[in-house]
C-alpha cells in the first residue's frame, strides 16, 4: 500500500506541476484517485477525538474494521452508489444571547470531503494569489512560513 501511496503523490504533484504550466488544462476524471491507499491517509489526518456524525460511529469505531470500511466506501465511490449521510446539527453558545449552528459530518463523509479537497488543492491552489490566506492550506495569520 506503501507503494501505491507514493504513486498517489506524485499523480498529485503532476496535476500541480501540469495545471501551472497550462491553466487552461482540463482533468477529464478525478475519480481514480479514490483509492483504499489514498483515503487511508485522509483518515489518519482526520482527528481523533471528534464528535461522531448522524450514525453516531466515532473515529476509533471506524478503525475497528478501517480495511473492510475503506474498501466498502471505495466500492460504493467506483460504483456511483456513495451518498452523504445528512450532516447532524448542533448548536453551540455564540454569547450569553445566542448560539451558533453546527454542522458534524459521519466519518465517512469527512474522509470523502478531506480526499476531494487534496485533489482540488494540488489542481487550484497556483492559481491563487499569494496574498489571501483564508482557508488555504499552510496559510493563515498564525501560520509560520
Amino acid at each position: 500500500m506503501q507503494t501505491k501511496l507514493v504513486l498517489m503523490k506524485m499523480g498529485m504533484r503532476t496535476y500541480n506541476t501540469a495545471s501551472q504550466k497550462n491553466p487552461k488544462m482540463r482533468f477529464p476524471s478525478l475519480a481514480h484517485h479514490l483509492s483504499e491507499g489514498y483515503l487511508l491517509e485522509c483518515f489518519q489526518e482526520l482527528e481523533k477525538d471528534k464528535a461522531p456524525g448522524i450514525d453516531g460511529v466515532t473515529v476509533r469505531k471506524y478503525e475497528e474494521r478501517l480495511e473492510e470500511n475503506l474498501k466498502e466506501l471505495v466500492g460504493r465511490l467506483k460504483g456511483k452508489k456513495y451518498r452523504p449521510q445528512p450532516v447532524r446539527r448542533v448548536y453551540i453558545s455564540k454569547d450569553e444571547k445566542s448560539v451558533r449552528p453546527l454542522g458534524i459530518p459521519t466519518i465517512e463523509d469527512k474522509i470523502v470531503q478531506m480526499g476531494i479537497k487534496k485533489l482540488l488543492e494540488a489542481i487550484y491552489e497556483q492559481d491563487f494569489v499569494e496574498g489571501p490566506y483564508g482557508f488555504r492550506p499552510k496559510r493563515g495569520c498564525h501560520a509560520s512560513r
